[in-house]
């Protein structure tokens, strides 16, 4: 059942799905979640969290993470998910716009708030892909796609080319209820 913890606003949960390459039998995971966007304590939480669930489901496999994290990069809760490893047995993540072999394409920002200006204003990024380094990213690009001059969403969608994924299926999904 999810919850609400330390300052947050509104339940969180995170979503898991788990992935099989048919020609080398290895795991991928893919772990999706929305931090909450008052709640400072409960994001940085929520991002120790996640890690700490990332080591016990998934230590030694692929692992993609993805999710609106409403913050910044700049932010101790970004921090937390891309600096957090001090040794090679702990788990570390890779902003895949940052380890792109390829620059990045889009708008920098990804939150628009329904609005057009908000492509053309400098702003931040508060969604991520992130990656563990087991995952070759190939491109990476924030996608501001409009029908009818209108936003379908408050946040802009990723495309991402990652290498030896395309080979991947799905053999088992379920959702993780964490209480953030």
């Amino acid at each position: 059942m999810p919850g609400k913890g330390w300052d947050a606003a509104c339940n969180r949960i995170v979503n898991l799905g788990e992935f099989k390459d048919n020609n080398t039998g290895k795991e991928i995971y893919l772990f999706n979640t929305h931090f909450d966007h008052l709640g400072e304590t409960a994001r940085q939480e929520s991002a120790k969290l996640l890690l700490k669930s990332i080591k016990n489901i998934a230590s030694n496999s692929a692992v993609i993470v993805s999710g609106d994290f409403n913050s910044t990069p700049n932010s101790v809760t970004y921090q937390i998910l891309t600096q957090n490893s001090k040794s090679e047995s702990e788990i570390r993540l890779f902003d895949t716009k940052l380890v792109s072999l390829n620059p990045h394409h889009g708008p920098d920002g990804t939150f628009t708030g329904f609005k057009l200006s908000a492509l053309t204003e400098k702003s931040e990024p508060i969604d991520y892909i992130l990656v563990t380094r087991n995952i070759k990213v190939i491109n990476h690009g924030t996608l501001s796609d409009t029908f009818n001059g209108f936003f379908l969403q408050t946040i802009c969608r990723f495309w991402l080319k990652l290498l030896s994924i395309n080979e991947f299926i799905l053999i088992q999904q379920r959702t993780e209820m964490l209480i953030f």
